[in-house]
């Protein structure tokens, strides 16, 4: 059988729940290789090949005919008695019973739902199997709004549009969803928390999240004389004094502070930490694939791997088997196999890189290892900004049924900005090609970091318009109530 290596081999499974469907299938895939490979083949031998495709069974249900000389080398023959022996074991009336009951699946296209009408209509033995389907889109679909569309239409309704329309509205709820989990998204990231757990700004105190039950209502400030609030919140606070006799203390009725050190007046300004401090960017590398982030990710029951280059914005997603740091180690070894190796690694401090075994392999490799700092995720902003990119990149590639690694690659060719040229032509100096169409076929450049160096200036002016710099400390000083 040379001419059938690689090729799958027609099977027949007799003990299938619908034993018609399960002979089709193996009707068609047989008639394909007799068709194809085995077209030379003259008909005994085709005969003998589908004796033994059809297994065990078969051969002892062929062995049960009597065949003349000429019946016994036709295939036609043995087609029409496995079809004939099939036929009495399926009814029709079980099928147009399965057909009524069947309900599109919540996670299920309208296509793959229709594939499933299809093959369970053409075995209820329908005059007109046509309209069957398209009653069965109508009453088995899981969406409300097709079926309304669909119940408006007169009796001229076909299967072609009943199909369009529920093609056209299935793409209009995905858009819609898409559009809609985005904005839920940027709400959630930016609406104020207001838990009752966090300090008021006006007193320091915990209390229920209403003006009026703040005890600093109505009061004087004794630092800036300013009303409403008190001075352990004030944000006017001068420089702590280590020399300062003054031991006023600001009184909480009910309540009573003891001053140790300093007065309260004098503590370190819980208001003004929460308003965020200047950026501190990373230094620009000077060359690409000199300094690398990396971080991992889940989706879709998933882990994934993500690497980026700080200097070109060069993403690389690897799938990852475990969580491990034995995986981990793999995957980069690959990575770097094919780029080369960073000068500095940069990362958080997840049970993968904190791991023995990943410093052993950073010393081994012979790059530097730099954590960011605990429970402070925006000291490796950078990474974390390539992996939103990269997961809403992936999930709308799964809602829209597209190629992620046609998308991933669009990613690596769009220029990061209009000085910035495409990470692709940054790390490798050469433009990847594309199914989009480019004005510029430019395939060298001079990657010159001082853009890059611009941009994040730029990004911090912005960022620190709403920042200010934090209050010097000194020795023994208190920084929050005592």
């Amino acid at each position: 059988m040379a001419e059938l290596s690689g090729l799958p081999v027609p099977t027949m499974d007799w003990g299938a729940t619908d034993p018609i469907q399960a002979m089709k299938q193996f009707k068609a895939l047989c008639t394909l290789m007799f068709k194809g490979p085995l077209k030379e083949k003259s008909e005994q031998e085709k005969v003998a090949y589908l004796q033994i495709w059809s297994g065990a069974e078969g051969i002892e249900l062929v062995s049960t005919w009597s065949l003349s000389n000429t019946d016994q080398n036709k295939l036609e023959t043995y087609w029409e008695k496995f079809e004939a022996y099939v036929a009495p074991k399926s009814n029709f009336r079980i099928a147009r019973f399965k057909l009524r009951a069947l309900k599109q699946q919540n996670d299920e296209s309208i296509d793959s739902f229709v594939k499933r009408i299809r093959i369970l209509a053409a075995e209820c033995k329908f005059s007109n199997s046509n309209e069957q389907i398209v009653d069965t889109l109508i009453f088995g679909t899981c969406s409300r709004t097709i079926q309304s569309k669909l119940i408006q239409k007169d009796n001229s309704l076909t299967l072609d549009q009943a199909l369009d329309i529920a093609r056209t509205e299935e793409a209009t709820q995905l858009q819609i969803s898409d559009m809609t989990n985005t904005t839920v998204h940027a709400l959630t990231n930016h609406r104020p928390n207001r838990s009752t757990s966090k300090p008021c700004l006006y007193c320091g105190t915990q209390h229920p999240p209403v003006r009026s039950s703040c005890p600093a209502s109505g009061t004087t400030c004794s630092k800036c004389g300013k009303r409403n609030h008190w001075a352990i919140v004030c944000r006017s606070l001068p420089q702590p004094n280590p020399n300062n006799s003054n031991f006023k203390s600001q009184q909480t009725p009910g309540r009573r502070h003891r001053v140790h050190t300093l007065q309260a007046e004098d503590m370190i300004d819980t208001a003004s930490i929460s308003a965020g401090e200047p950026l501190i960017p990373h230094d620009v590398p000077k060359r690409p694939w000199h300094k690398l982030g990396i971080d991992l990710f889940y989706l879709r029951n998933e882990n994934y791997l993500l690497l980026a280059d700080y200097g070109s914005k060069f993403p690389i997603v690897k799938k990852l088997k475990t969580t491990s740091s034995r995986e981990v180690i793999n995957r980069l070894k690959e990575i770097f196999s094919e780029h080369g190796i960073p000068e500095t690694l940069i990362s958080d401090n997840g049970p993968q890189f904190s791991a023995a075994e990943f410093k052993e392999f950073a010393q081994e490799y012979g790059f530097d290892h730099t954590t960011s700092s605990p429970l402070y995720p925006q000291s490796n902003g950078f990474i974390e900004r390539c992996v939103q990119t990269v997961k809403n990149i992936m999930k709308k590639c799964h809602d829209s049924r597209s190629d992620i690694n046609m998308a991933l690659l669009c990613l690596r060719t769009t220029p990061v900005s209009h000085d910035i040229p495409a990470p692709c032509m940054v790390l490798n100096n050469r433009l990847y090609k594309t199914n989009i169409p480019t004005a510029s076929q430019t395939t060298h450049i001079n990657w010159n970091p001082d853009s890059l160096e611009s941009r994040q200036e730029r990004q911090k002016s912005y960022h620190d318009k709403g920042a200010k710099d934090l209050s010097l400390l000194v020795p023994d000083q208190p920084v929050g109530n005592s």
